[in-house]
């Protein structure tokens, strides 16, 4: 969301060097915050001022890495140090309304990582906060940056498939469940399953490439009661297939099971229409892929075979053109 509002009364300081940049600071020093701090180092203009986490020793090595001035243990410190024109937010989901309201409100623009939040409450109290202070709150959707989706909105836009009117998109998660036990597999901490972790991106790329179309209706299904159970749950959760020919094979609908699979159909105001499949495991005994099967209208395919793997055979084509190679993340 990008707003053009005046900064109101709560702006963020007036910048002691202007030579500086942007002064940021990053929230979370997992996966996701690493991600950040890396991308953040590599631009020109920005400056990493200030990190959040509670992991001492991680918290310190990421300091040196990256020279950081100011570190803390409690994000509230951060915040009320002062010093940031703009923070990200990489928490766990139910983290990332408090902590980007809170900013907000003191001025600072906000980039969150996906999904915005845990419900549609939280996800506009961040809205309404960020309208009011007049600040930009961004949410980390990098796939729409992907080189194939951009190769293939450039088409798209270009009239080359004429006016799409349907669309659907599914992904696998072939490493298995994520962090099984963490938060990250408890719907009051993050908010959902599947379609909130890895169906938000593909929702999000295929609404990119439809123009974002108003959507006016929703319908969806959940499912839970296939897959790996009991003690194989948690070896299966790190499992990954071998590399052999085998793996690129096509999702058979009669052996996979999906593990969680979460559907979602929307209906946009007037054509097109979409849907949206996304499991985080499956019960085949093969190891397996998202089908690279042909669809009316457009199939969005979210692994980056698109221009790359048309066909159903076994091997995929082991080159791809540059530009529909992904993309790095927050480029």
């Amino acid at each position: 969301m990008n707003n053009q509002q005046s900064p109101g009364p709560q702006a963020a300081a007036p910048r002691e060097n202007a030579t500086q940049g942007l002064r940021v600071g990053v929230v979370g020093i997992g996966w996701a915050g690493q991600q950040h701090l890396k991308a953040y180092a590599g631009l020109d203009g920005v400056a990493i001022v200030a990190l959040a986490g509670m992991e001492q020793e991680l918290r310190g090595s990421l300091q040196e890495e990256y020279s950081i001035p100011k570190v803390f243990a409690d994000w509230h410190e951060m915040l009320d140090h002062g010093g940031l024109d703009a923070i990200s937010v990489a928490l766990p989901t139910f983290l990332h309304a408090p902590v980007a309201v809170a900013a907000l409100e003191r001025g600072i623009h906000v980039l969150s990582e996906k999904p915005i939040a845990r419900n549609a409450v939280e996800g506009q109290a961040m809205v309404d906060a960020a309208r009011k202070a007049g600040r930009v709150l961004d949410i980390a959707f990098n796939h729409r940056r992907r080189g194939d989706i951009q190769a293939l909105k450039q088409v798209i836009d270009a009239g080359g498939l004429g006016r799409p009117y349907y669309a659907k998109a599914s992904w696998l998660r072939r490493s298995g469940i994520p962090t099984l036990g963490s938060w990250f597999t408890n719907p009051e901490l993050s908010g959902g399953g599947p379609l909130a972790d890895i169906g938000v991106h593909a929702l999000d790329y295929a609404l990119h490439l439809l123009g974002e179309p108003k959507v006016v209706a929703v319908s969806a299904a959940t499912h839970s009661g296939s897959g790996r159970r009991a003690g194989a749950a948690e070896a299966g959760s790190q499992r990954r297939p071998p590399a052999t020919p085998s793996r690129w094979r096509t999702l058979r609908r009669r052996s996979c099971g999906l593990k969680a699979a979460q559907r979602l159909w929307s209906k946009q105001a007037g054509p097109p229409t979409g849907r949206r499949t996304t499991s985080w495991s499956s019960r085949s005994t093969e190891p397996t892929a998202v089908p690279n099967s042909r669809h009316m209208g457009l199939l969005f395919h979210p692994l980056g075979s698109f221009g790359c793997s048309r066909t159903r055979t076994a091997k995929p084509r082991t080159t791809c053109p540059q530009s529909y190679r992904a993309a790095p993340m927050m480029q």
